[in-house]
């Protein structure tokens, strides 16, 4: 299996647009999106919200403070969150440097 490892927003938009099955977010931007590992159930997000409307569900979903969940909405977009939620199980692998891995889920 192939993993692609990406640092920055536009990286990822692109992996996920190729729908790479094994993507590793590395640096600044694991650090903002780590709270997505902490999403257990389905979180009722669509990308015709509105960055508000969106915000709140990622928050409630993740536990999260809104104004978390609406920054990191404006950091990446609704489209990506979107995509990574539905399409990806979502990891944080701790050690040395936190980094989240994404696996694209079977049958996808």
């Amino acid at each position: 299996m192939t993993t692609t490892v990406v640092t920055a927003n536009h990286e990822l938009k692109a992996a996920i647009k190729r729908e790479d099955s094994h993507i590793l977010i590395k640096g600044t931007l694991a650090k903002r999106l780590k709270v997505l590992a902490r999403i257990k159930g389905p979180v009722l997000v669509d990308h015709t919200m509105g960055t508000s409307a969106a915000g709140a569900a990622l928050a409630v979903g993740a536990g999260i403070p809104v104004v978390v969940a609406i920054t990191l909405i404006i950091t990446i977009g609704v489209v990506v969150i979107v995509a990574i939620l539905k399409d990806y199980n979502v990891k944080l692998k701790v050690g040395d440097d936190r980094e989240l891995v994404l696996d694209r889920k079977q049958g996808e």
